[in-house]
């Protein structure tokens, strides 16, 4: 229950646009995109595959804002949380200094970027194309997406549990957005602790 406040209280006071955390060069908006992605096959005998949104290609860049109100960097370690009120989605993510590039993912997939790089999977390609038909030139923009934190160095988490292992972490926020969010698409490949959380909620 004081985990489940802890939560609630980040949303209420530490949820921000991604705008006002992130720089971002938008990519380059492309007209009369069907919706469609191309599969990509890679590998030694070319049985993996990554699909992409069919259309040109761009480039993605941004930076982090120094003085952001989530206080982010590069090297940030622990949960991040990506809520969109509009469409109705979350997405939960752990990153041990890698944030930047698990950013730059994120955004790929949202603005339906073919950058040539990440797969899209089925879910997030749904979503994209619906983001897209609804902000039209504005979905290469981020302005409608907003980030919350949770860092494994916060004193205040270490006085509520023990965070013995960070997949832990990540799978009890998890949990708690499930119940927070009821009526939002959770965007997360749930994986087996997620499952084993939630599975009697």
């Amino acid at each position: 229950m004081i985990f489940n406040k802890y939560i609630l209280n980040k949303l209420e006071n530490n949820l921000f646009q991604l705008s006002k955390i992130i720089d971002l060069k938008k990519p380059k908006y492309f007209k009369e995109w069907d919706g469609s992605f191309k599969k990509y096959f890679y590998g030694k005998n070319k049985k993996n595959k990554h699909e992409r949104p069919d259309r040109p290609l761009t480039k993605i860049k941004f930076t982090i804002k120094k003085n952001n109100p989530l206080k982010l960097n590069k090297n940030f370690e622990g949960i991040y949380v990506i809520i969109n009120e509009q469409l109705k989605y979350f997405y939960v993510g752990l990153t041990k200094n890698n944030i930047k590039q698990r950013l730059h993912s994120h955004i790929q997939k949202l603005t339906a970027s073919n950058i040539n790089q990440y797969d899209t999977p089925k879910n997030w390609q749904i979503l994209s194309y619906k983001r897209y038909k609804l902000l039209k030139d504005q979905s290469v923009s981020i302005d409608d997406d907003k980030m919350t934190i949770f860092s494994i160095n916060d004193q205040k988490i270490s006085n509520i549990i023990d965070i013995k292992d960070i997949k832990i972490f990540e799978a009890l926020i998890y949990c708690n957005l499930k119940k927070i969010y009821k009526n939002y698409e959770a965007l997360n490949g749930e994986n087996k602790l997620m499952k084993t959380f939630t599975k009697n909620l």
